[in-house]
């Protein structure tokens, strides 16, 4: 599923109180349990009543990175520009991670604005101009959240541009997951950062081998990949910006600096988790992505879509 903005709701999540205040209502003299003999039948139904709350509210538990997260869609930046959905605040490393979809936000915004103003006089057809972004929900959690935007901007010049950004956090840290501690030495001999269309620091992975495995996943993709690409993959392809995809229950391998001209071929390949093992990939990770899959948690969270608010796939 993908956003293209809008705003929705999500569930609540009930909050352990765990002041002594709110404990004293359930405990007496020290005990969980405790009750006067001589209480009368209202005074030990209360008790008992307070007991089952509490209980409900231990089962109910605080956020968790362990869980799937909730996310809240956005306003659109502007029409067809879609704004990263924010994790809802009770959320693990809400704050941090907002942060950060914030900052990606402002970037779109300000890229948007500068095509358009190269964009004036052009002689292209008005229908052509601008800046798009649709953006897809990857992995909410366990552990990690994935989104991954769809790009396309034509501000008049000779040619338009395409391009993807992952965007990938910890939901431990709120930072984003550090590939060289989650990926053997075989698969990382190189980490860069790069600057996607919207000037967006990526993280980039780069080795013979994980480009062994793109090309053997591109293969298998054949409907996908265009006979000549295979030539300019072999020859070009790398660094790879990576990030975790529930739906498919693989890691996605996505090549970059390939030259304009043959940005077409550099389509993400899907390396999936029993490759992966055998590579020595980090279990937690592989773990992480398993249990996404199976129980769904990609695209749209739990939530309602307000009408008129489009959610599209």
């Amino acid at each position: 599923m993908v956003f293209v903005g809008g705003k929705a709701t999500a569930e609540p999540r009930v909050v352990v109180d765990t002041t002594a205040g709110g404990q004293e209502a359930a405990s007496r003299k020290g005990t969980l349990f405790s009750y006067q003999s001589d209480a009368t039948p209202l005074a030990v139904f209360m008790s008992v009543a307070r007991i089952l709350a509490l209980c409900c509210l231990l089962a109910g538990g605080a956020a968790s990175a362990e869980e799937g997260v909730r996310l809240v869609a956005q306003p659109d930046i502007a029409p067809r520009i879609a704004a990263f959905p924010r994790l809802a605040p009770d959320e693990p490393q809400a704050a941090r991670i907002n942060e950060a979809l914030a900052a990606a936000d402002a970037r779109a915004r300000a890229a948007a604005d500068d095509c358009r103003s190269q964009s004036e006089g052009s002689s292209a057809d008005p229908g052509t101009l601008g800046w798009t972004r649709s953006i897809a929900i990857a992995m909410r959690g366990p552990y990690y959240l994935a989104l991954v935007t769809d790009d396309y901007s034509y501000c008049g010049g000779l040619h338009p541009n395409a391009d993807s950004i992952a965007l990938t956090y910890d939901l431990r840290s709120g930072q984003p997951p550090n590939w060289s501690r989650l990926l053997p030495k075989a698969l990382v001999r190189e980490v860069s950062v790069e600057s996607a269309m919207d000037e967006t620091p990526l993280g980039m992975v780069a080795s013979q081998a994980l480009k062994a495995l793109y090309l053997a996943s591109a293969r298998r993709a054949a409907q996908k990949v265009a006979p000549d690409c295979m030539d300019v993959l072999r020859q070009s392809a790398g660094p790879f910006m990576l990030w975790p995809d529930a739906r498919q229950g693989s890691i996605v391998v996505q090549p970059s600096r390939l030259a304009h001209a043959f940005a077409a071929c550099g389509v993400p390949a899907l390396i999936g988790i029993d490759v992966l093992r055998r590579q020595g990939v980090s279990p937690a990770l592989l773990q992480a992505v398993a249990t996404a899959h199976r129980v769904g948690d990609y695209g749209v969270p739990r939530s309602s879509r307000p009408a008129g608010q489009a959610l599209v796939r």
